[in-house]
């Protein structure tokens, strides 16, 4: 009985067209990961100006608050 997992069965051309996919495959993800680093990137810089917005509104309330509060 031959052990299909043993790859000297195989044709040399099968094995370089499986190579060849896998290249594509793995060529497919580089790029996929690269776009996601991209987006981390995006968000994170989103993500921090709307922490400093936040944050000046919060002390803006504070400010108006106290304004408010010394004007009667």
């Amino acid at each position: 009985m031959e052990n299909k997992k043993d790859p000297s069965h195989f044709s040399k051309s099968y094995l370089l067209i499986r190579l060849h996919k896998l290249r594509l495959k793995i060529q497919g993800l580089k790029d996929d990961n690269k776009s996601l680093q991209n987006d981390n990137t995006r968000l994170r810089k989103e993500l921090a100006i709307w922490m400093k917005k936040s944050q000046e509104n919060f002390r803006n309330s504070f400010t108006e608050r106290n304004d408010n509060n010394d004007k009667l």
